[in-house]
């Protein structure tokens, strides 16, 4: 008998669900203050935020939602799906919270998290008040030590502490500037180019980075300042976007729930009954013969999808696969494996669409055994083929009994691949 240990560097590849893609290695969420869309979107005097917006690489998400108010119980419902009965900013009672959030589900998973706060005093700082730093606006501090889905105090860190080299970030940052540069403070002439000069002096590096390295940014607020129905600024910006403005209502329980579904983690809170944020991904990850349904990015009155199977884009009829073709969502139904790759694009009123590209992705659950060929242990509910990208994730342990072909193999760190002789894992890409 053979035995086989692969342990491999973090790779990991998003939900099989409808628009998701392929998982970023990092997401950095940087959440702002107390200023609604229009104050900030097209405003002069954040002309950096302006330049992300105008980015091939931003989707806006021009319907996009604070909660309530006041300020803290956003921040988690962000964290958490759920404001945890708080209702102001005061220090919320009954710490630490024991609930469900997405710190604790990301390293209950395997991968990493970490919440950066500038101007906290300290690692692991539970005061309400240091300088400028606020922990009404730190929602992971109040999960911090807890026994149940907890935060490590490590975890609660500076924004100093923000790592100068991007490929050793976290899985998922949260960063929150100090009060004097998240637009809290000062009125708009004040805060917005104090705001706007900051990002792009500490983030821009990462920004321009996440375009190239499959990453994301995505720049959210808690809240609009009271006078806008709560419409505030979202956006996201990844190698993986599609830019342009979507109209999608989100709040911050989609933004949540897009997160969880990218890396496969269960929902917390009111997240299970939320929307993740669709259509902006470039890629779309399918199970071998399940259907699903592409999203035109564009409105009009004519419509026609388009194929590009790689020698250029055709136009596509309704058939046995496909329903839809001209009108802005096109179902596809019961989906090949050997349409990996294929492009399809929606052209309204003679303009082209964003394009949207299949990938074919099946997940490891070992919900059943440790057995690679039955198929209870696979997310598709099939043992992957030649066609599937195949992602196992960390503290999973799979034992191989057969010779089988894949398109990729990706396996986490802490995860355990056991191949039996005289047996094959033959990776095709």
């Amino acid at each position: 008998m053979k035995y086989l240990f692969f342990y491999f560097s973090l790779l990991l590849i998003g939900s099989n669900l409808v628009s998701a893609q392929t998982a970023p290695a990092h997401i950095v969420v940087v959440i702002l203050e107390n200023k609604s869309y229009s104050q900030v979107a097209g405003n002069p005097l954040t002309p950096y935020i302006n330049s992300l917006l105008a980015d091939p690489h931003t989707a806006i998400l021009t319907q996009s939602y604070g909660l309530m108010h006041p300020s803290q119980p956003n921040y988690l419902q962000l964290f958490s799906g759920s404001q945890q009965g708080v209702i102001n900013n005061n220090l919320p009672v009954g710490l630490p919270f024991s609930t469900p959030n997405l710190g604790a589900a990301l390293i209950n998973k395997g991968f990493s998290f970490t919440g950066y706060s500038e101007d906290l005093p300290s690692i692991g700082y539970t005061g309400e008040i240091s300088g400028a730093y606020a922990r009404k606006h730190n929602p992971w501090v109040n999960w911090q030590s807890s026994p149940v889905n907890g935060i490590p105090l490590t975890l609660n860190k500076s924004f100093t502490d923000f790592p100068a080299s991007f490929s050793s970030l976290p899985t998922v940052s949260l960063v929150v500037p100090n009060q004097n540069n998240d637009m809290h403070n000062g009125t708009l002439a004040i805060s917005l180019p104090i705001c706007d000069s900051w990002l792009q002096q500490n983030l821009n590096n990462y920004i321009q980075w996440c375009k190239s390295n499959n990453s994301v940014f995505l720049l959210t607020f808690d809240e609009d300042d009271g006078f806008y129905n709560n419409q505030i600024l979202t956006f996201v910006t990844g190698e993986h976007v599609n830019g342009g403005t979507y109209n999608q209502p989100v709040t911050h329980y989609n933004i949540l729930r897009t997160i969880e579904e990218l890396y496969q983690l269960p929902y917390s809170g009111n997240s299970v009954d939320s929307s993740a944020i669709r259509n902006i991904w470039n890629e779309v990850a399918v199970c071998n013969g399940n259907s699903i349904s592409l999203q035109s990015n564009l409105t009009g009155t004519t419509y026609q999808w388009q194929l590009n199977q790689g020698n250029g884009f055709a136009d596509i009829a309704d058939n046995s696969y496909y329903v839809g073709t001209k009108t802005s969502t096109l179902h596809l139904n019961n989906v090949p494996s050997t349409w990996y790759g294929f492009q399809y694009r929606c052209v309204v009123n003679n303009v082209n669409g964003n394009l949207q590209t299949l990938k074919f992705i099946d997940y490891w659950t070992g919900a059943n055994s440790n057995i690679w060929e039955d198929p209870l242990n696979w997310s598709c509910g099939l043992a992957p083929d030649q066609n599937t990208d195949v992602v196992i994730h960390t503290n999973h342990n799979v034992v191989l009994n057969s010779t089988v072909s894949v398109r990729s193999f990706t396996i986490s760190a802490g995860a355990n691949f056991i191949q039996n002789s005289p047996y094959q894992l033959n990776i095709i890409h």
